[in-house]
């Protein structure tokens, strides 16, 4: 990456690594992957990934939402 700090480097790759995941539960629930359909339903996923892999300690709870929901990092 660009000259970021090793936190900063750490969260944009867990952003690229939950990025696509409402793919897969948008076509399930609704035939389409739309970009609109993967904000709805992909949140959800990531939250689970990312509380399963206990990254609480690195994201809070808002900034993960923005990660995965907004694309916003």
């Amino acid at each position: 990456m660009e000259k970021l700090d090793p936190h900063t480097q750490f969260l944009t790759e867990c952003a690229a690594l939950v990025h696509d995941i409402g793919i897969r539960p948008a076509e399930e629930q609704y035939g389409a992957c739309t970009g609109p359909l993967q904000e709805k339903v992909g949140p959800a996923y990531a939250e689970a990934m990312l509380a399963q892999l206990d990254m609480d300690a690195f994201v809070s709870p808002a900034q993960g939402l923005d990660m995965v929901g907004r694309n916003t990092l």
